[in-house]
C-alpha cells in the first residue's frame, strides 16, 4: 500500500518541516513512529496552517504497515494546560490534516498532548466524550503523554 508521507511532502513547504518535536522545554520521543514520517511544523513559516486561526503546534503523518498510515496532531504546553484551549488547537491541526491527507488512505487518526504539568480537573475535561476529535467521521479521544515521553507503539491504545 502506497505511504501518506510523500503525497502529504508535496503539497507543504520544506521550510515548515521539522525533525525534532520540541517546544520550550517540552520533547516527545519519536523512538517508536514507525518510517518514513513527516513533521509538520504549523509555527514556522510556510505552515500549511493559517496564522489568523488557532492550530496545534505540529502534525505528524507516518507510513505504517498492516494498521495503515499514523495522523498525530500535537500540541505541547510546556506551562499548565487550559483544556479548552488544547482541544479547540489539536481541533484546527486536524482540519489542516484533512485537506493535506488523501481522503482514500487508512490512516490511524490520534490526537495527543504533550505536557509538563496538567491540573486533574483539567485532565478531566480532556477525557470527556464531548471533547473528543473528530477525523473523518470518526471520533478519538485525546491521548497526553508527559513531556520526555514517547508515543505508543500500539496507537490504539487509550494511553
Amino acid at each position: 500500500m502506497p505511504g501518506i508521507v510523500e503525497d502529504v511532502r508535496k503539497k507543504v513547504s520544506e521550510g515548515c518541516l521539522a525533525r525534532t518535536c520540541k517546544k520550550g522545554r517540552c520533547r516527545l520521543s519519536l523512538k517508536n513512529v514507525p518510517e518514513p514520517y513527516l513533521i509538520i511544523d504549523f509555527d514556522k513559516a510556510g505552515s500549511p496552517s493559517s496564522p489568523a486561526k488557532g492550530r496545534c503546534d505540529y502534525l505528524l503523518v507516518a507510513d505504517g504497515s498492516d494498521n495503515g498510515h499514523w495522523v498525530i496532531p500535537l500540541e505541547f504546553k510546556d506551562g499548565q494546560v487550559d483544556a479548552s484551549t488544547a482541544i479547540r488547537q489539536l481541533r484546527d491541526g486536524t482540519c489542516v490534516a484533512d485537506r493535506l491527507v488523501p481522503k482514500e488512505k487508512l490512516v490511524a487518526f490520534r490526537p495527543v498532548l504533550v505536557y509538563r504539568s496538567i491540573h486533574p480537573r483539567e485532565r478531566d475535561k480532556l477525557r470527556r466524550k464531548a471533547n473528543q476529535v473528530r477525523f473523518r467521521g470518526n471520533k478519538q479521544p485525546i491521548r497526553s503523554i508527559k513531556c520526555g515521553g514517547t508515543l505508543p507503539t500500539e496507537l490504539n491504545s487509550q494511553k
